[in-house]
């Protein structure tokens, strides 16, 4: 049985991400940072495939957000895709974050580019968009 080939790459992260990175590794188990990443990768990957799918969907966006950011691009973006958003729920996180759940619910081509929109917002700090199902259920 032949070996993969493998290629080596390195990554900037701030120590607290990788202390943070690493003790997660060892809960779960991995033998190695390399397994994590590569899974973690792996993961990423087929999310944006499954946001590249198309037709009516139904879920989530939930961002993190630091609101001094005096573009307040985000609420552009909210009255932009506001014919997708149903609902939002904004969370004091202290400091200066909040965290914003946006129920989602129409054309998956929408959904991910107001994901793509808030993933490149510089006052945002995490996103996840979880698509649950077919806006139609039977």
């Amino acid at each position: 049985m032949s070996r993969e080939v493998q290629t080596r790459f390195s990554i900037t992260i701030s120590p607290p991400i990788l202390e943070e990175f690493d003790r997660v590794v060892h809960d779960v188990g991995y033998r190695s940072r390399s397994k994590a990443v590569r899974d973690a990768l792996l993961n990423f990957i087929a999310h944006q495939k499954m946001l590249r799918g198309k037709g009516t969907r139904a879920g989530s966006i939930t961002i993190v957000y630091d609101y001094r950011d005096p573009t307040n691009e985000l609420t552009s973006l909210k009255h932009r895709y506001a014919g997708i958003i149903e609902a939002t729920l904004d969370v004091n996180l202290g400091e200066h974050h909040n965290l914003a759940i946006m129920a989602v619910n129409g054309d998956l081509g929408d959904i991910s580019k107001l994901t793509k929109a808030l993933q490149t917002q510089k006052n945002i700090k995490h996103t996840e968009t979880v698509i649950l199902t077919s806006s139609k259920i039977d």
